[in-house]
């Protein structure tokens, strides 16, 4: 078949082309490669031809306009922008032309376009639409191009989408099995899912099918298929048809459907008419029951049944369905209660259990009809709940229970008086917040030392109270409020316990430098392991020591100290002692660490200031890691040292915790007031 070069300009698009999107970037790239080799792969063209008159003339003839591109419209785009950079390097495009019909020009292009790996599934929608009007089957179509029949059928449901979400699932923010469900709904329901979805960035499956759940309703959820009679399936009331037979039924439309039917009953796809049926079999329900049902007024007794409402969140739809159902019944007579305002709480034995005819006869329990057992929708179950008795009155028979006005009125008084106390309550915690900042002093009074404890108890964990209190041993669980309360009340002999309790707690939380706890954790725990305390900061004192010994060692060969300053190298003293005594001159203190580290660079310098002794410099961060002491700053004279220090009364303690750590020390005695001498 020839190949011809056909000038770029006389070549046109087909308005038949299933195909509309075309991506940038990949046509970019397209004519980059055809620009570095040359168009490889001819498009394919046939002659334009439009029926027109020759001027002076009025018959018909053929008038030649061009050719139209059958197969090749993405060569053909990235040919014309080379042509549109450079007309005279790419003038023509090389094309296959055969004169073809429009139906074999239009079935060439579907063709090409669905074999390709990225076909669009919208245009995939459109042309197998158009394929099936033109007469194919969809066997045909399927078998033409690989694919199953449900395959082809569903996509030509994609059709009808709303362009909206036509346009989102070719843009890939909704997923096409979203699309394939979504697309089954008539125009106002797709609105409406277009509506509440359309702002995610990516419409998915899961939506779609939450959405269908929402307005397709499950027929074998209903209250009719739920009873216990089976007849109960061909109810008719409210809709006056059986769902069996019903068109609105999904089972009864499976080729439309198919992807949506769970279970052989199908779904419901008129939600007015299930709506309607299930408020009619409530009331029919309740008419087959209703000479076991409490009345209003009238007592609980033994072999009466009550209607009960959980409902307590709705979305407006529901909520109109509830109080519509909850008013009917009400106006034919029957109690409706809250559970929660008549019985202490629910029995969970199922209702088949064997213990639950000997509670009802004994009057332990009440049969209840829950109305909104199930979802949104009136749906009856049997449900038990546990007497709540009016008063702690023992003498009542069994079983014999006032009537529900009368116990939710004594809940309401009851109630009452709980919200009293909490009014109370917090009146005085924001009387307490306007006092501001305490200012009382002394000791504290009985009820101050009680709300501290309890506050401190409150922080303590539930192995504390287990061990130590019978109340908490038996439940092995943390103990109420009003038990903690207690205990700080009645157990003042354990604030000893409580209070070391809580340090260990506080301790043991996060630790980091500066932390509150960290000033109070060495001092503490020193004292309550100072064997294993000693051992381990020993272990972390040698490393540190030997990583540092090769630095310092480095830094006097350099002619520097572990500050940086540079180091006069003197004549050493005998220094074979761990401990060097030395008196100081009457200068200021700074002055005379200044001088004793140059007699002893390698020694930790202790200055007696009094009933006290004072590290500086390296001397004190040594000192504060060792002795687990507080590292403190000072200013002097425009400058910044760091100190730490100890009484003089702890030096037997202090000191050879220095030397034990391969410290040598040097004492300086202070014989005159440094504040005298500055």
């Amino acid at each position: 078949m020839e190949v011809q070069n056909i000038p770029i300009g006389v070549v046109h698009p087909s308005p038949m082309n299933p195909r509309k999107t075309f991506e940038e970037d990949a046509l970019q790239e397209l004519s980059d490669n055809i620009r570095q080799q040359g168009l490889i792969q001819p498009i394919t063209v046939r002659p334009r031809i439009f029926e027109g008159t020759e001027p002076g003339s009025s018959d018909s003839v053929a008038i030649p306009d061009g050719y139209e591109i059958v197969c090749g419209e993405r060569r053909y785009r990235a040919m014309k922008a080379l042509n549109a950079e450079s007309p005279e390097q790419w003038p023509t495009i090389a094309s296959i032309v055969r004169d073809m019909t429009d139906d074999e020009a239009f079935d060439a292009m579907i063709t090409e376009n669905l074999q390709r790996k990225d076909v669009d599934p919208i245009e995939e929608a459109y042309a197998f639409a158009v394929l099936l009007e033109k007469g194919n089957t969809a066997d045909e179509v399927a078998l033409r191009f690989g694919k199953s029949v449900r395959f082809v059928q569903d996509r030509v449901k994609l059709n009808n989408l709303i362009p909206e979400l036509l346009l989102k699932v070719r843009e890939g923010s909704m997923a096409i099995a979203a699309g394939m469900i979504i697309c089954k709904f008539e125009e106002d329901l797709q609105r409406k899912f277009l509506a509440t979805y359309g702002s995610y960035a990516k419409i998915t499956k899961d939506m779609a099918t939450r959405f269908t759940a929402s307005e397709f309703m499950t027929l074998n959820r209903s209250a009719w298929y739920l009873s216990d009679n089976q007849d109960d399936e061909d109810f008719e009331g409210g809709c006056e048809c059986k769902c069996r037979e019903c068109p609105h039924n999904t089972s009864n439309a499976n080729c439309l459907f198919w992807e949506m039917k769970a279970t052989d009953d199908g779904k419901c796809t008129c939600r007015p008419k299930f709506e309607a049926k299930h408020r009619a079999y409530i009331l029919h329900f309740i008419g087959e029951i209703a000479e076991d049902l409490v009345k209003k007024g009238d007592a609980l007794e033994y072999g009466k049944t009550v209607l009960i409402d959980t409902a307590s969140c709705w979305n407006a739809e529901a909520k109109r369905i509830h109080d519509e159902v909850i008013a009917e019944i009400t106006d034919r007579g029957f109690e409706i209660v809250k559970p929660d305002e008549i019985f202490r709480n629910r029995v969970y034995y199922p209702a088949s259990d064997d213990r639950i005819p000997e509670m009802l006869k004994n009057g332990e329990c009440y049969r209840c009809i829950d109305i909104f057992g199930i979802g949104d929708l009136p749906s009856p179950k049997v449900a038990h709940y546990y007497i709540k008795p009016i008063s702690k009155d023992t003498s009542a028979t069994p079983g014999e229970v006032a009537p529900p006005e009368a116990v939710k009125l004594v809940g309401q008084y009851k109630r009452n008086l709980e919200i009293c106390n909490e009014k109370i309550g917090k009146n005085h915690s924001d009387m307490a917040k306007e006092i501001g900042t305490t200012r009382r002093r002394g000791p504290l009074k009985d009820e101050e030392q009680i709300g501290f404890d309890t506050l401190i108890l409150s922080q303590l964990p539930a192995e504390f109270f287990t061990k130590y209190y019978k109340i908490c041993q038996s439940s092995g669980m943390r103990p109420t409020v009003q038990q903690i309360y207690d205990i700080a009340k009645g157990k003042t002999d354990d604030r000893d316990l409580w209070y070391r309790e809580f340090l260990r707690v506080k301790m043991s939380e996060s630790w980091y430098p500066g932390a509150l706890t960290a000033h109070i954790c060495a001092d503490v725990m020193r004292l309550w392991k100072p064997d294993e305390v000693q051992e381990e900061d020993m272990k972390i004192i040698r490393a540190t020591e030997k990583k540092n010994s090769k630095l310092k060692e480095r830094l006097e060969e350099l002619g520097y100290d572990v500050h940086g300053k540079k180091i006069k190298v003197e004549k050493k003293a005998d220094q074979s002692e761990a401990v060097i005594h030395e008196n100081t001159s009457d200068k200021s203190l700074m002055e005379q660490y200044e001088v004793m580290k140059k007699k002893h660079p390698d020694a930790i310098l202790l200055f007696r200031v009094g009933d006290f002794y004072e590290l500086f410099e390296h001397d004190a961060e040594t000192a504060a890691i060792v002795l687990g002491i507080t590292l403190t700053t000072r200013t002097t004279k425009g400058k910044t040292h760091q100190l730490c220090g100890f009484p003089a009364h702890s030096i037997d303690t202090y000191l050879p915790k220095l030397v034990e750590s391969g410290n040598r020390v040097a004492i300086c005695e202070q014989l005159q007031d440094p504040k005298k001498n500055k």
